[in-house]
């Protein structure tokens, strides 16, 4: 009798291919992800403002982009052997990079540099993955 190995489930979800199905569960995974990254960002900075190393919230929000960037990486490798991947993924990571900066000194000179920086890179985040999904399977005609 041969025991079955069970693989963890990914989220967000993906096919035999290894790239991501849906957009929401894609949206709510990269989400979720910038959102962990910025609490844990913020209780980093929280102990070291403790220690007088600086002041709270004077870290760069930016950084909470990181695990969402690893999401991306991934989906972005499963799509090798498409073609036009690469320029795809350049015009959604400058449109979204753009769109975030934008947000990011939108925001009043009195916000901390953490909360300015982390909604920079919610937008950034949201842009990139509404533009990467839909771009590379408009390209890949795969809608």
């Amino acid at each position: 009798m041969k025991e079955e190995t069970k693989t963890p489930a990914k989220f967000p979800p993906r096919d035999e291919r290894g790239r991501v199905e849906s957009l929401a569960e894609y949206l709510a995974a990269v989400l979720g992800a910038t959102l962990f990254t910025f609490v844990l960002l913020a209780i980093v900075d929280l102990i070291f403002s403790g220690f007088d190393f600086g002041e709270f919230g004077h870290i760069s929000g930016w950084i909470s982009v990181t695990l969402a960037a690893f999401i991306f990486i991934d989906d972005f490798r499963a799509w090798s052997g498409t073609k036009y991947r690469v320029p795809v993924f350049i015009a959604a990571v400058v449109l979204g990079t753009v769109a975030g900066l934008g947000i990011a000194m939108a925001m009043p000179s009195g916000w901390l540099d953490l909360l300015s920086g982390a909604l920079g890179a919610a937008v950034s985040v949201v842009v990139y993955t509404i533009l990467w999904f839909t771009g590379i399977r408009m390209i890949g005609r795969e809608v």
